[in-house]
């Protein structure tokens, strides 16, 4: 009923609590989990036959004997997974609630009218730079529209991402080639219907030093994500010029404010006291 994708290079110290994650889920349907495993130089494969060997009935490896790329991966990956629905966990992010996959499921089974639902989540930072910070999406608002979506109100976070299959086409050779396969995925979802929100704290998304999109620069953030939005748009036959055209002019803004940083960081959270973090990733709500 449910596949899981997740890709993974170099993830040794992450793999096995993103698996474990997945692994834990009570569900009234079984699922799969499809691991994109893309020739990481660590011990991260050796890990993956290991669970794959345990756990063969939940569990389908994809090792590759060379590095594809992340693109590459993300769309192997994706394009196994035969589920109806399904969900993503990156393997250096985990799951932090048991009942993640059956709570997303029941939300799109009631609202006929979305074709994807996302939920709150925890930002851990394993440089400790930066605090934990605890994204809050909007209280006064449930259901996001395509409009919403290109104008990323709110950011939502790949692993807690969950939708129908049928209603994802194929991802246009032009999109393909930017890495930003969760910018992608929710544009071209939005197309086909509004995403529903859900207040749950389910995951957590990690931020090391190791990950490709740390160590990003402003300058290439904008590049990447205005040349994406400059695709979608003729991609979609410039039905969203204006709005699309609006948001890149404020990824340039964006990127003027934050280019005297070493590193891009994404800053778009709402921080709690540490005292509340930890309590909820002791117990999810």
């Amino acid at each position: 009923m449910v596949s899981v994708c997740m890709i993974t290079y170099n993830h040794e110290k992450y793999i096995s609590q993103a698996i474990e994650g997945v692994l834990m889920q009570k569900t009234k349907y079984p699922i799969q989990l499809i691991i994109g495993e893309d020739c990481s130089t660590d011990s991260t494969r050796m890990i993956c036959e290991e669970y794959a060997k345990n756990n063969q009935e939940i569990i389908c490896l994809l090792p590759s004997d060379k590095n594809l790329g992340m693109m590459s991966n993300f769309i192997r990956t994706l394009d196994a997974c035969d589920g109806k629905y399904i969900a993503f966990c990156e393997g250096d992010d985990y799951w932090i609630d048991p009942r993640k996959l059956q709570k997303q499921y029941d939300c799109l089974t009631l609202h006929k009218d979305c074709v994807m639902c996302f939920h709150d989540l925890i930002i851990f930072n394993d440089d400790k730079s930066l605090p934990l910070r605890y994204y809050v999406g909007k209280k006064d608002k449930n259901k996001f529209n395509i409009i919403d979506i290109i104008r990323r109100e709110p950011v939502i976070h790949l692993n807690t991402l969950f939708f129908q299959k049928d209603y994802l086409c194929p991802i246009p050779d032009k999109l393909s080639k930017y890495r930003a396969g969760d910018y992608i995925l929710r544009m071209l979802l939005a197309l086909r219907g509004s995403a529903y929100y859900d207040e749950s704290v389910m995951s957590v998304y990690r931020r090391n030093e190791k990950s490709i999109s740390y160590n990003d620069t402003a300058e290439e953030v904008y590049e990447i994500l205005s040349g994406l939005y400059e695709a979608f748009n003729e991609c979609t036959g410039y039905v969203y010029d204006g709005v699309i055209k609006e948001q890149i002019k404020k990824f340039y803004l964006d990127m003027r404010k934050r280019k005297s940083l070493k590193k891009y960081r994404y800053l778009y959270y709402f921080m709690h006291p540490k005292d509340v973090i930890n309590k909820i990733m002791k117990k999810p709500r």
